[in-house]
């Protein structure tokens, strides 16, 4: 059975507005992105949900995956003005905020020529390239506690337990955050709601 890797690399700081809505369930979304927004080049797809936010796929059938999952549910946004050129073997896409390129090698993402997001214009943010984790990047800020069940007399320092807190955030002074939902169940796996 092929292995699907699924990322999304988010490169650049996005505002933060107060939600308006008291509603306690999830508004109506759709998890399949615009047409317009995705992008195929051999095994591997490339969606721009946002001009700071890349989703990368890759699947050795090329079956891509587009139910919900529990990070990224609604994925059909206004498609951000970005431009792509694509060539048999690799792409590279540039929106106001990065320029990714993608060489295709002779497998999966971890064996590409060229796996790599560049900031544009005068940020300060530094580049990613493939084997850069949130792990691994000295400015993740850092996200929240998985879950506060079941746990008393908690510490807030993250080397302190960490395997139960601290979970790798969204924002990093770096500039950019990866999460890798690979193997991750989608919402509908996990719940059995809709």
């Amino acid at each position: 059975m092929a292995t699907s890797r699924r990322f999304a690399v988010a490169l650049g700081f996005a505002a933060l507005a107060a939600a308006t809505t008291t509603k306690y369930e999830l508004l109506d979304y759709n998890s399949q992105a615009s047409a317009n927004a995705m992008k195929t080049v051999g095994k591997a797809r490339f969606t721009v949900l946002t001009d700071s936010l890349l989703r990368m796929e890759y699947d050795a059938d090329g079956k891509f995956e587009d139910r919900p999952s529990l990070a990224f549910v609604n994925r059909m946004v206004e498609v951000p003005q970005f431009t792509s050129n694509a060539t048999a073997t690799g792409i590279t896409i540039q929106t106001a905020y990065f320029k990714f390129t993608y060489e295709q090698g002779t497998g999966n993402f971890s064996t590409a020529k060229t796996l790599k997001a560049e900031p544009v214009g005068n940020s300060t943010f530094q580049p990613w390239s493939w084997g850069m984790t949130s792990a691994n990047d000295t400015g993740n800020l850092l996200g929240t506690f998985r879950t506060l069940d079941r746990e008393v007399n908690l510490t807030l320092i993250c080397n302190v337990d960490s395997p139960k807190h601290c979970e790798y955030g969204l924002i990093s002074t770096n500039g950019w955050a990866l999460v890798d939902e690979t193997g991750q169940p989608s919402r509908f796996e996990y719940c059995c709601c809709r």
